[in-house]
């Protein structure tokens, strides 16, 4: 009994870290410091975007239409949960790393699209 308890918690371990794993390049890739532009059917749209820093140490620093919010990042998979106090969060699923961008589908037929603060710029 005790050997397949131990089976079982090796391979819950092994799952785990290999999940963590598969992470750390979209984890990377997210770091920095963002401005976000909203696209329908691919042109840019009136609809405010803000910018964002991730940071890190897991922290992240979002200004939305004037207002700044920060608090605590994860990633789940593609998904990126922004904390926002009293245990809740945003959540901003299916990122997708594209070069020096980052896109996600906010609804069917509009996108966000991120690109580097300093690239956004220039």
């Amino acid at each position: 009994m005790r050997l397949v308890a131990f089976a079982f918690a090796t391979v819950i371990l092994a799952c785990a870290h290999s999940l963590t794993a598969a992470d750390a390049p979209l984890k990377d890739a997210i770091v920095g410091e963002w401005t976000i532009v909203k696209l329908r059917d691919g042109k840019p749209t009136d609809t405010p975007g803000g910018t964002i820093e991730i940071r890190k140490d897991g922290t992240y620093k979002w200004t939305f239409m004037g207002a700044p919010r920060d608090g605590k990042w994860e990633l789940k998979g593609a998904d990126l949960h922004l904390g926002i106090g009293g245990g809740g969060a945003i959540v901003w699923p299916k990122l997708k790393v594209e070069g020096e961008k980052v896109t996600r589908e906010v609804f069917k037929g509009m996108t966000e699209e991120w690109t580097r603060a300093a690239a956004a710029a220039k």
